[in-house]
């Protein structure tokens, strides 16, 4: 596929001459869709097991055609090594964050239309960040999460917390390889981990 159609002139042009929902292709899989006469966005366009996905690469013209060109070509190098490009920055994106964060996230997508979201939340920061809120989701052990559980083990909250840490663990996980998975016995509703350990 031919690439390199695009040139600053005719983005212009097309912009000038805005029509909703327009697309150029640039050739090997990169585009720009123009969404009002005045920007645009970049797209990279592939397909992985007869799946086609699209992955935003900047808005036009905070971001140049070079640079998204340069953004494409990286995609179709890990396209070519078999890499799937939006797992591999969703996992880019996940490998940093701390429990908190992941926590919070979760908390914003998931847990608002429980009958008292801000229980959850607080729990969280009353027991659960002091300890482990600053570590990363994909650092954690068993023996930080024993450190959670052990002073409340007999309490009615633990097993609520138990099961949303778990939660928040596997949340990450969707997106990260490297996490333990293991930690979150609970969301299945058994657990290894004893407060022994």
């Amino acid at each position: 596929m031919k690439r390199g159609k695009l040139t600053s002139k005719l983005i212009q042009q097309a912009m000038a001459n805005f029509e909703r929902g327009r697309t150029l292709g640039d050739g090997g899989g990169l585009m720009l869709k123009i969404t009002s006469a005045g920007s645009a966005s970049w797209v990279y366009r592939y397909t992985v097991r007869g799946i086609e996905k699209r992955m935003g690469l900047g808005t036009y013209p905070a971001t140049s055609l070079t640079v998204a060109r340069e953004k494409a070509a990286g995609a179709a190098s890990q396209r070519a090594r078999g890499l799937d490009p939006l797992r591999e920055r969703r996992e880019a994106q996940r490998r940093g964050i701390t429990f908190e964060e992941a926590a919070r996230e979760y908390w914003h997508a998931h847990c608002q239309s429980l009958a008292r979201p801000s229980n959850w939340i607080a729990a969280m920061e009353g027991h659960v960040f002091p300890k482990i809120g600053k570590r990363q989701v994909v650092d954690l052990l068993p023996e930080d999460l024993i450190s959670v559980f052990r002073p409340i083990w007999h309490r009615e909250l633990t097993r609520k917390l138990v099961q949303s840490v778990g939660k928040v663990i596997l949340y990450v996980a969707t997106d990260d390889a490297r996490v333990d998975t293991e930690l979150a016995p609970f969301s299945t509703g058994h657990s290894s981990m004893t407060m022994e350990a």
